[in-house]
């Protein structure tokens, strides 16, 4: 027998491409051999794929085996344990029925696997029109690849059609007016920063839901599509949706796996698309951008596109692309279209501020529009109401029952959530496929392949896992214990806190509030207003006292220590007395602060901010809002009441932690401030951030003197701490002077240091250039440290309840590893100091913080020498912080000095500026929300 090179079996049985729809029937065979065996390496292997070729040429067991120097029966063998099962199952019928090879294609042909001999000549016709470098250059092309290339790429484009068709159809009546829809490219037409895909570049297209996010990445696939039919050697297509990424866990094989049949997207590069970034757990959203970004820089000729909803991670993203709403005029012209009415100024003015809002998206006006068909020109009256018409309405269009079929639906929601989106099999949802045809036919679920089920659109899973909370809200209890299933549940736990009851929503949030706060938090600012409008009364004044004394204690129970700071509470824990007026949508409210034994909720006295009245110091913490809309509104009002007391507090940076670090940056911070105060020849000839020591004699006597008047209520202000309005935060100084100025006193020494290295050579314009890069190696390792211990011992002291979901915080303890590079040859008339960035790398949690910084006189970037490190440290985090990993959505990284760092204190301005950085995060401080 002759010995079989390590080719010699490639480009066999490749005649098959040219009657038989391969890409096709390998997907569908691949979910085949998945259901059959489970266990099984993912998708056909390349000798399973030769098999089924050589079968569908025609050729027996045996002649195949001739072809491919295998012995008969090995080749016979295979394919009873692989092909001929995986046919059973994807033809449903019934094991070990098929007895002869000849079945095969016969069996495939009925099930409209064989190409049309039309289609066939179609195919040879764009292969032999098609441009060709490879013909150009005189290279051998392979035509039966190629033609498996255009059928391939025909494929795509017919499923992204019937993909339009399909969303459509969910929100218009008809399939001729979702074919109509599906077809008009000016519907879903990218923006214009988006026509032209420049190589290199990856693009976060950002839009609520229902703005035509994911339509905007089907025609710019089906643009690819068609530029790849063109041309034989251009970017490849690639549309990923997140569940399809998610499996895979790596974006690079990801694309080569989608890719496959349509070139070498290494050599041709992609143009890939991912779609529902939002979809996913936000660490995994992270590491896909990191990921993409590397693909365009590692593959040439690629470009990424990749789409989601408004989050956390992609408020941190520069450059992003936001889907714009549609304009009044556009959003009544699509209305008018779908619906054959005329939208006159009667119709729309009966539409309530919700939905005209609403409408400004094209799915819910497509809604709309199809609801004024059907509900004889009525006007909805919110977004909730108009998805639970849309439910029955296409129930009724198939005569479901709707019992039933909500059953069903809140069923399949609840799997989908738990899954974190992964497609369904048919029989986990009902025992039959008989018992899902009504809603098949109903379009509310669509077959994704032979027994997997999903819906059309991620609003209806969200909604229908929503009302499967609002039957049995004791499923929180379910998943409040596990982070990534809570993150799963975030949308549905979104919607249900902007259209559920104050009592429902209570039954839902407190359990989730007491163990995750920061969480919590993110439901209610996502799923609520902070303001509401004219048309929505207020309960009465009894009923929103006690729908906020029901909220309170669950927030205060959440930020555990937090509470003594800002939250109105007796010092038993209680929450004090609440009095409430109302006047409409109007809320007047404040705690009690007076020594009288007030009950629970009383009326708030008229006169209660009248200054020249005695109600004026009773009541505290006042305040007259409108709040939203939504029946939860207790949980936003009290909220933003917490959240506004928080920033109070941290306008200052004197937090009562017993931190050495903050001590003595506090006092060096005093003593200065006293040297300003008082002037010392020998002292004021230097600046600040030249003196190194104070003696202790010059601080005692000022500072002495200054206590001396304060017992007599005579106040000194001293500069940079202290002003008539901020007197308490210069006895926070002042206190840790004399604390520190007492230890170096015992301790026998005479004055009180610099806590930081400073510089060590001649001072030029800028601060920096009085430091060599080695000695500002060594102050950024000392102050990153102290900040580091810092900012961890303020965390444990009043936010520790809160650290899950705080980006830095969580990471602690951690390595800060970081690289100083030079400032650049020509800085520019405002200066340019060395270039510092860095990243942290958490440490096992009883480890100590670090710090490890290194000079870099090359000025590249740590992304680009610590890659494999970052990475690295990405990965690590859910097996070092279980909890947190799930919400924290990037490896903290930054760069540059900050303003403070060559000043008194940078290690304090450092820790509270990562303090506040982290409380963004979850409360949105400085955000219009």
């Amino acid at each position: 027998m002759m010995a079989r090179t390590p080719d010699s079996s490639e480009g066999l049985f490749t005649d098959a491409a040219k009657n038989w729809e391969l890409q096709r029937l390998y997907k569908d065979l691949t979910v085949a051999k998945r259901d059959f065996a489970p266990h099984k390496r993912r998708g056909l292997t390349e000798t399973e794929k030769k098999h089924l070729r050589g079968l569908l040429c025609d050729y027996s067991p045996a002649e195949m085996a001739k072809k491919l120097h295998k012995s008969a029966r090995g080749v016979e063998a295979d394919l009873c344990s692989t092909i001929y099962r995986y046919v059973e199952q994807l033809t449903e019928r019934p094991p070990n029925t098929l007895k002869n090879w000849r079945d095969i294609p016969e069996w495939l042909e009925q099930r409209g696997y064989k190409i049309q001999v039309s289609d066939a000549v179609d195919g040879e016709k764009a292969i032999a029109s098609s441009p060709s470098d490879d013909i150009e250059a005189g290279h051998r092309v392979d035509i039966a690849a190629q033609y498996d290339r255009l059928i391939r790429l025909e494929e795509l484009k017919r499923e992204s059609r019937a993909w339009c068709i399909e969303r459509f159809r969910i929100a218009v009546s008809s399939k001729e007016e979702a074919v109509s829809l599906a077809d008009d490219l000016s519907i879903g037409s990218p923006p214009s920063n988006l026509l032209r895909l420049d190589p290199g570049k990856v693009s976060l297209v950002v839009g609520e839901l229902g703005i035509g996010k994911t339509l905007i990445a089907q025609r710019l696939f089906q643009q690819a599509i068609q530029q790849a039919q063109e041309s034989t050697n251009t970017a490849i297509p690639v549309y990923l949706e997140s569940w399809q990424w998610r499996q895979e866990r790596r974006l690079k094989k990801a694309v080569e796996a989608a890719a496959d049949g349509l070139g070498n997207p290494r050599t041709q590069g992609a143009i890939v698309i991912l779609d529902g970034l939002d979809e996913v757990e936000t660490r995994l959203a992270s590491q896909v951008l990191s990921e993409a970004h590397r693909l365009v820089e590692e593959w040439d000729n690629t470009t990424v596109i990749i789409t989601s909803r408004p989050t956390r991670y992609t408020d941190d993203v520069q450059g992003k692309i936001l889907v714009p709403l549609l304009s009044e005029v556009q959003a009544y012209a699509l209305i008018e279209r779908v619906s054959k009415l005329q939208m006159t100024a009667m119709i729309c003015s009966r539409w309530t501020e919700a939905i005209r809002d609403a409408i400004r998206r094209p799915l819910f006006a497509l809604i709309v529009a199809r609801y004024l068909r059907r509900a004889d020109q009525k006007a909805p009256r919110s977004t909730g109401k108009l998805l639970s018409w849309l439910v029955e309405d296409a129930l009724e269009q198939v005569n479901a029952d709707r019992s039933n079929c909500d059953q069903l639906l809140k069923r399949l929601a609840m799997l989908s959530i738990e899954s974190g989106g992964d497609r369904i099999r048919a029989t986990d949802v009902a025992p039959t496929l008989d018992a899902l045809k009504p809603l098949l036919d109903s379009r509310l679920v669509v077959e994704r392949s032979r027994g997997i089920i999903s819906f059309p659109l991620p609003i209806l899973t969200e909604w229908f896992a929503a009302q499967s909370l609002a039957d049995d809200p004791s499923k929180v209890e379910n998943f409040v214990s596990d982070p990534r299933q809570l993150e799963n549940w975030r949308y549905p736990l979104t919607i249900a806190t902007a259209t559920f009851g104050h009592e429902l929503v209570s039954k839902l949030l407190v359990p989730i509030a007491k163990k995750y706060p920061a969480f919590a938090a993110e439901i209610v600012r996502e799923g609520t207003t902070r303001r509401g409008n004219e048309e929505v009364s207020l309960p009465s004044p009894r009923q929103c006292g006690q729908q906020i004394q029901t909220v309170m204690p669950a927030w205060i129970e959440g930020i555990g220590s937090l509470a003594q700071l800002i939250a109105p509470i007796r010092q038993d824990g209680t929450v004090k007395p609440i009095g409430v007026r109302t006047d409409g949508a109007w809320l007047e409210a404040a705690w009690y602060e007076g020594s009288e034994n007030l009950q629970n909720i009383v009326n708030l006295p008229l006169d209660w901010k009248c200054p020249d009245s005695r109600e004026w110091y009773k009541w505290t913490s006042g305040r007259s809002s409108r709040p939203g809309h939504e029946s939860a509104w207790a949980w936003r009002w009290t909220l933003d009441k917490l959240v506004k007391n928080l920033s109070r507090k941290l306008e200052s940076t004197t937090l009562l932690v017993d931190s050495e670090i903050l001590i003595r940056e506090a006092a060096w911070r005093a003593a200065l401030a006293i040297v300003e105060y008082r002037p010392n020849s020998k002292l004021t000839k230097l600046k600040s951030w030249e003196l190194d020591e104070i003696p202790l004699t010059h601080i005692e006597e000022t500072l002495s003197e200054i206590e001396v008047k304060a017992k007599l209520n005579c106040y000194v202000i001293l500069p940079d701490i202290g002003s008539s309005l901020r007197t308490k935060e210069q006895e926070y100084y002042l206190k840790q002077l004399r604390r520190e100025v007492n230890r170096l006193q015992s301790l026998g020494e005479s004055a009180l240091y610099n806590p930081w290295p400073g510089s060590d050579r001649t001072q030029g314009k800028w601060l920096w250039e009085g430091y060599s890069l080695e000695r500002l190696r060594i102050r950024a390792e000392k102050v990153y440290k102290g900040a580091l211990d810092a900012y961890q011992l303020i965390v444990n002291t009043w936010f520790k309840q809160l650290t899950p979901g705080m980006q830095i915080a969580a990471m602690l303890p951690a390595r800060l590893v970081g690289a100083i590079a030079p400032s650049p040859p020509n800085p520019g008339p405002f200066g340019s100091p060395p270039y510092f960035d860095w990243f942290l790398e958490a440490l096992p949690e009883n480890a100590q913080n670090e710090v490890e910084i290194a000079i870099n006189e090359h000025c590249l970037r740590l992304v680009e020498t610590h890659r494999e490190r970052m990475d690295f440290a990405s990965r690590q985090l859910s097996l070092l912080r279980p909890n947190a990993a799930v919400w924290i959505r990037y490896v903290p990284y930054n760069g540059n000095f900050s303003d403070h760092f060559f000043g008194h204190s940078p290690a304090t301005a450092l820790a509270y500026s990562w303090l506040r950085e982290d409380l963004t995060g979850i409360f949105g401080f400085g955000r219009q929300v």
